[in-house]
């Protein structure tokens, strides 16, 4: 159980699995009929092999940080799961759902505007001077991912409300 109690062991274990079935996941892409670039499952597997890589990595720190406390004999942080040191995690895990929920419905650039937004926000510490800056970021990735995948991937991202297809 310390084990688990350990956040990069649990963050390291998590990522491992996910990129594990994230890869597993490619293997339905297909071969695209109308993309030049080959396969569409090129660049997830790259991803999620660099996923792989760097969670393996932090799970490596977190099983030598578990054997550092159990040979000292320290006792690990008891933090409670909706403890304030966790909210941004836990915000992001929320941010995270909603925005694969309501891509489909209110579209990739919009629902991605917001997401990157907020998620810029909440990892700079809720610093209200910098709002305009993360919207500003956000309105000009959003739509420049749309438009990259659209014309170089042949990848149709959900247009949502707006109906907007370059």
């Amino acid at each position: 159980m310390r084990f688990l109690k350990n956040k990069d062991a649990a963050s390291g274990i998590f990522l491992v699995v996910f990129s594990i079935w994230a890869f597993c996941s490619t293997s339905a892409f297909g071969k695209s009929s109308i993309s030049t670039y080959g396969n569409p499952a090129v660049v997830p597997r790259i991803v999620t092999i660099v996923i792989f890589v760097l969670a393996s990595l932090i799970l490596m720190d977190g099983v030598k940080e578990v054997k550092r406390q159990e040979i000292g004999r320290e006792t690990l942080e008891q933090g409670s799961l909706f403890s304030k040191e966790r909210l941004p995690e836990l915000m992001t895990f929320l941010l995270l759902v909603i925005y694969v929920v309501t891509i489909r419905a209110i579209g990739f650039v919009i629902t991605t505007a917001v997401y990157l937004c907020l998620q810029m926000f909440i990892l700079s510490c809720f610093d209200t001077k910098k709002i305009w800056l993360f919207l500003l970021i956000a309105c000009i990735i959003s739509p420049a991912l749309f438009y990259g995948f659209r014309t170089f991937f042949d990848v149709l991202l959900p247009a949502g409300v707006l109906g907007w297809n370059p």
